[in-house]
């Protein structure tokens, strides 16, 4: 996996797998946090998963931090799985990625006893 980042945008290449991924995502963002970002773009291309830490780790950034993330995904499985765990509040057009926009009232995840 690799990460551009350029303004408020972040494009992730590769698949997000493992925790060193999940690192290198959090470090990314937390840098535009920093810098004063209210609002971030992540354009995920190529990859077919995401690590449950960082959809966590959105849902923190979103919720603590009042910062919205727009998750931008290619791949029909990624979208189906982040439809699956009720994260999907907006749907846009993005050219040709779909958009997914993780600012739903998500609450306690421990509260969903299945993905759907």
């Amino acid at each position: 996996m690799e990460i551009q980042r350029q303004g408020s945008e972040i494009v992730i290449t590769g698949n997000i797998k493992n925790t060193s991924d999940y690192q290198s995502i959090k470090d990314n963002v937390n840098a535009l946090v920093q810098s004063g970002a209210k609002s971030i773009i992540v354009k995920t291309p190529e990859s077919f998963s995401m690590t449950s830490s960082v959809i966590g780790f959105f849902i923190k950034v979103i919720f603590q931090d009042k910062v919205s993330i727009h998750v931008y995904v290619k791949d029909d499985r990624l979208y189906s799985l982040l439809e699956d765990l009720n994260l999907i509040e907006t749907f846009k057009g993005a050219g040709f990625l779909s958009a997914v926009s993780l600012m739903g009232e998500i609450g306690d995840f421990s509260a969903f006893s299945k993905p759907k």
